[in-house]
């Protein structure tokens, strides 16, 4: 599948800003998210019988602290292609989505 060469945008043309191909892979990474999510949900629910939110909630609290902790690691020891886990990847896009603190963060370092 491929876009159009360019869009109208009121009278202008405009290229596009991703291509089809990324727009797949941004798909496939919110989809890994989502079963990611009804995982912990479940395993929270049935394992360790707490509501299924709450296990969701702690969940994302300890994805947070490992976020930080990878980027702590990796300002310290820097390394080419790292890739962190699932849940570190999903805090960091959540991140770069929310670009006030973002910005911010990156004019503070």
């Amino acid at each position: 599948m491929s876009l159009p060469e360019s869009f109208a945008v009121g009278e202008l043309k405009t290229v596009p800003l991703v291509s089809a191909d990324e727009v797949a892979a941004h798909l496939r990474i919110l989809g890994a998210f989502s079963a990611l999510r009804a995982s912990v949900e479940h395993e929270g629910a049935n394992r360790m019988h707490i509501d299924s939110k709450d296990a969701w909630t702690i969940f994302l609290c300890r994805s947070v602290h490992r976020f930080q902790r990878w980027v702590q690691t990796l300002a310290a020891l820097p390394q080419e292609g790292a890739i962190p886990p699932l849940d570190v990847i999903m805090v960091w896009h959540t991140y770069m989505l929310a670009s006030v603190e973002h910005v911010f963060d990156a004019s503070q370092n």
